[in-house]
């Protein structure tokens, strides 16, 4: 009888654990070369300016705004509790306000420390319509993990589009693969 039910019981453990396997992978992220990167606007007419230009270097304002990260991130915090102070006695919607006017008080700051968007718009040269078109692009051609210089520049392109750290996840989940 054992000999009879292992063969059986062998293969159901086998399938468990191609399952369980295949269900740990499904929330890993690909890795950049495993996704097409969409093309960027080779101009700086989009709504979201790339923080490379189109010889794969940093773009000038990135330069100028390293030091931004520090400041978004004081003004972001400040914006965020006088937000949730205004609005105490409705936390949900307090909370949900001081997060949008620390967004905003962040992005602000961190426009001033890169010169304005004017100056962000004469020193790109790529830019793109969506900011999920962005992440992909960004992750496919520039993601180094653990890399210095790729994460200060994604700090600061993050405080400066709030809205790319939020959809990060979820839009490189959803690129089209290579």
């Amino acid at each position: 009888m054992f000999r009879s039910a292992f063969p059986k019981l062998a293969a159901r453990l086998f399938a468990l654990g191609l399952v369980g396997s295949t269900l740990a992978c499904a929330g890993a992220l690909p890795r950049p070369g495993q996704i097409v990167a969409p093309p960027a606007r080779t101009d700086n007419s989009g709504k979201f300016l790339s923080p490379y230009t189109s010889d794969g270097t940093v773009a000038p304002w990135v330069v100028k705004g390293r030091s931004a990260k520090l400041g978004a991130a004081v003004g972001s915090f400040a914006g965020r509790k006088g937000g949730e102070a205004a609005l105490n006695t409705v936390p949900l919607v307090g909370g949900w306000l001081g997060g949008k006017a620390g967004d905003r008080a962040g992005r602000e700051i961190a426009l001033r420390w890169v010169g304005g968007e004017n100056a962000m718009r004469e020193t790109s040269d790529l830019s793109f319509d969506q900011v999920d078109d962005m992440i992909v692009y960004l992750y496919s051609k520039h993601y180094v993990e653990k890399d210095k210089e790729w994460e200060e520049v994604f700090d600061l392109t993050k405080q400066i589009y709030p809205d790319l750290e939020k959809r990060w996840t979820k839009a490189i989940k959803k690129a089209k693969r290579a």
